[in-house]
């Protein structure tokens, strides 16, 4: 069995953030202090060994000659026995020493000229100290200072490790949250070459942050069922010269959208500018697919519906794709809506030569429940997802989102 220094590296790395990812689960859950305690105490281990060995990757990668403590006769007889074939690797020498991790830094330092900024440099031989006492001796934590240190320092790592190593930094490690694959992306290739997918990206991770939402993962998928972070995770997402187009169920589409308003009843409201109108589902849940940060697409909105009651005594309906909805008026000089047939077609027949868009707007009440609306930014790439709306395959709303799930973690 053989594993590279990389893949070695980074599978150390990976299971440490694994380690204080699940810490932060036992942490909220009330855990015992054994449990939390040794969760922590394999973040340590796991954290300190793989940036260890990432050092070490870019020592052998400048000159592996640097990865020894000194060339000694040791160390010459094992490049002769390597030319030879008697081995494949120094390291299967017997004799030979690496250089220790705090020499490691400093050689990466001074020798290969990629600077390490002291506060980072202070906090890794702080995390080196809490290994070496747990591998030596009895183990005294401020588990504080512990659970604070080591989930901050792994955004200097990747801003380090992302710029020193490149590539092989970012694509060894598969799917990561968000915020790190964002983070990732910009510190081993810089700016993203699309402003738009890079204000979209920023925007996404701060309503995720504000609305406590966790493990969305870039390929990734979430779905929110709660009425009012919805609400607030489409309104963050809006603005800063965003634009959203809208696909509705009913067949309307729209090239700038923007949901507006969440009645206390949890009525959601989408006004569409060009079509000139309102838009009202009773919100169901949604689901948000979230493509990798590299590219253009655009992270894919579902919103779902639980179905409204009709407005008025006689209401104007009717069904498109299998969807039932209702139209009405709304009058902007004195807020009232007009939901009757009959009152609808009188003033549509009265105002025909008028500008409505200046006293007026039509409204859609959607009636049927299931998927009724789909939102994608403008100016980024979505394909053709919008027909798994209207196929009426995905009206439950959990067929969607394990849709999507699966989609992203074979992608």
């Amino acid at each position: 069995m053989k594993i590279s220094l990389i893949e070695n590296g980074l599978d150390s790395l990976q299971k440490g953030l694994a380690h204080l990812k699940a810490y932060d689960e036992l942490n909220y859950s009330g855990a015992k202090d054994a449990a939390r305690f040794s969760t922590l105490k394999d973040a340590i281990l796991c954290i300190q060994h793989g940036v260890e060995i990432l050092f070490k990757y870019i020592l052998k990668n400048n000159n592996e000659i640097l990865l020894f403590s000194e060339v000694n006769l040791k160390l010459k007889e094992a490049f002769r026995n390597r030319r030879d074939g008697q081995i494949k690797e120094l390291f299967e020498a017997e004799g030979l020493h690496t250089v220790t991790f705090r020499e490691s830094i400093e050689r990466v330092n001074d020798i290969c000229g990629i600077a390490v900024e002291d506060r980072l440099k202070r906090k890794l031989l702080k995390v080196e100290g809490w290994r070496n006492s747990i591998i030596h001796s009895a183990v005294v934590l401020d588990e504080n200072e512990v659970s604070h240190v080591l989930p901050n320092i792994m955004a200097d790592l990747d801003s380090f490790f992302g710029k020193a190593i490149g590539d092989p930094y970012l694509n060894g490690q598969g799917r990561h949250e968000l915020e790190r694959a964002y983070r990732l992306f910009i510190a081993t290739r810089g700016q993203h070459d699309d402003s738009i997918k890079a204000k979209v990206v920023e925007r996404l991770i701060a309503a995720l942050k504000e609305n406590k939402i966790k493990n969305v993962t870039s390929p990734g998928a979430f779905m929110i069922e709660d009425a009012a972070i919805g609400f607030a995770i489409l309104q963050k997402v809006q603005g800063d010269g965003i634009i959203y187009g809208c696909d509705m169920r009913n067949l309307h589409c729209s090239g700038n959208s923007l949901v507006t308003d969440l009645s206390k009843s949890n009525v959601m409201n989408i006004y569409c500018e060009d079509n000139n109108a309102d838009y009202q589902l009773n919100f169901g849940g949604m689901v948000v697919y979230v493509p990798s940060v590299g590219n253009s697409i655009s992270p894919l909105i579902f919103i779902y519906s639980k179905g409204l009651t009709a407005k008025g005594r006689n209401p104007n309906t009717y069904e498109n794709n299998g969807f039932e909805t209702q139209a009405g008026i709304f009058l902007l000089d004195d807020d009232t809506e007009i939901w009757d047939k009959d009152s609808y077609y009188d003033f549509l027949r009265e105002e025909e030569n008028a500008e409505l868009s200046t006293t007026s707007r039509s409204i859609v009440r959607y009636l049927s429940k299931g998927c009724a609306c789909f939102l994608n930014v403008q100016l980024l790439q979505h394909g053709e997802t919008r027909d798994l709306m209207y196929s009426g395959q995905f009206d439950n709303i959990d067929n969607l989102y394990k849709t999507f799930l699966a989609h992203a973690i074979n992608n």
